[in-house]
């Protein structure tokens, strides 16, 4: 990686900024030091210190009174909150994020302290559920997106699970779906987390970040479901005129929804993934496929959307996602001839094909980079 000096250097060779400005990064950059080796000492601390109370109050944990483990509790809530004002107040960035951890953790060990001396039951995802209710404001402190990602992530998946095993209405709502469209629902809850993350994106960056990379995390795995091919084995959806209108009515959305982030210059990568996604849904449920075709078209789909992916990098510049966009792509078709060709004649010409096409991709790869950056960034 070049350093910050090189790389203003190349900025100012390439008319990007003027030496004043330059110089001006160099002193800001000096002044405000590298905050996030700090932020990485607290929140380790933070982790080394709550691990070893953990540890001395376990030692202990029978003979204590349960009035003394609540009101403990409660102290170091009270002094966590005290701490992360002051910290906000007094702009420790570094510090006010670690304390929101810190208080983040508290909030779960709360819940299972009461639990415990309550002699409470329940599931793992209720829990969850409930932290993510009481958590969910420290989100919203924080600007950090890894917080809210994690957050999210949690929240969100224990949700899912507390409405499908307390609420019909829940189970019913997902039995239809995948009686008739299975694919529908994930296409569905995909857009309504895209379009959050749309529309809080001015109120709370970070926050809007977070629910972005979650809807990508939900995607890989309905991707590699579908490539696969578990989804369509295991679903129990049937081709019917309900299904072709659902379908129809998925599409009509999708369109909408690219129309409307083109229209209001937003992100629409996602927007696109989705439409590829209905597409090879489409031809899932319309043809059949078996064995190796079969395959071929999910590997065809992750290739297609790994390809979107790499030429959105390469036109916002952004050459280190597009690098591991890459290798992911070659990882998967060498998968894809690992499944396909059985004897050792044919998996030995194709792999020699594939390390061909590699040659290739980089090429041209490195073709794209050396028009479309600075002079010097691509060396």
């Amino acid at each position: 990686m070049m350093k910050l000096a090189d790389k203003i250097s190349h900025w100012e060779e390439a008319k990007i900024i003027s030496a004043y400005q330059g110089q001006a990064i160099l002193e800001y950059e000096k002044r405000i030091g590298h905050p996030k080796f700090f932020l990485s000492v607290i929140l380790l601390s933070v982790f080394s210190i709550s691990v070893g109370v953990i540890a001395l109050i376990s030692a202990n944990w029978p003979n204590i009174p349960r009035l003394v483990k609540l009101s403990a509790d409660i102290l170091i809530l009270l002094g966590l909150a005290g701490g992360i004002i002051r910290a906000k107040n007094g702009h420790h960035r570094s510090l006010t994020e670690g304390l929101l951890g810190a208080y983040s953790l508290m909030i779960m060990g709360s819940i299972g302290l009461i639990s415990q001396v309550y002699q409470l039951q329940g599931d793992i995802y209720n829990a969850i559920s409930l932290w993510g209710l009481l958590s969910f404001a420290l989100v919203l402190m924080s600007r950090q997106i890894c917080f809210g990602f994690f957050w999210a992530i949690l929240s969100l998946s224990s949700w899912f699970y507390a409405l499908e095993n307390h609420a019909e209405w829940f189970r019913d709502f997902i039995d239809f779906w995948s009686q008739n469209y299975a694919l529908g629902g994930w296409l569905l809850l995909l857009i309504l987390l895209w379009g959050t993350a749309q529309q809080t994106k001015k109120i709370h960056e970070p926050f809007a970040q977070a629910l972005k990379a979650c809807a990508y995390v939900y995607f890989a795995f309905v991707l590699i479901d579908c490539d696969f091919g578990w989804f369509f084995n295991t679903s129990t959806s049937h081709v019917s005129g309900l299904t072709y209108w659902l379908g129809g009515a998925a599409l009509v959305v999708l369109i909408g929804f690219y129309v409307w982030n083109k229209k209001h210059h937003t992100d629409a990568l996602m927007t696109q993934f989705l439409l590829t996604l209905w597409g090879y849904g489409a031809i899932m449920e319309a043809f059949s496929f078996w064995g190796p075709s079969r395959e071929l078209v999910g590997c065809l789909l992750t290739l297609i959307i790994i390809g979107q992916g790499i030429y959105y990098c390469f036109r916002r510049q952004l050459f280190r996602p597009a690098n591991i966009l890459i290798m992911l792509m070659a990882l998967r078709i060498f998968i894809a001839f690992l499944q396909v060709f059985g004897n050792l004649i044919n998996t030995g010409l194709g792999l020699i094909g594939v390390g061909l096409l590699f040659l290739l991709l980089g090429y041209i790869a490195k073709k794209f980079m050396f028009y479309n950056c600075p002079r010097g960034e691509h060396e």
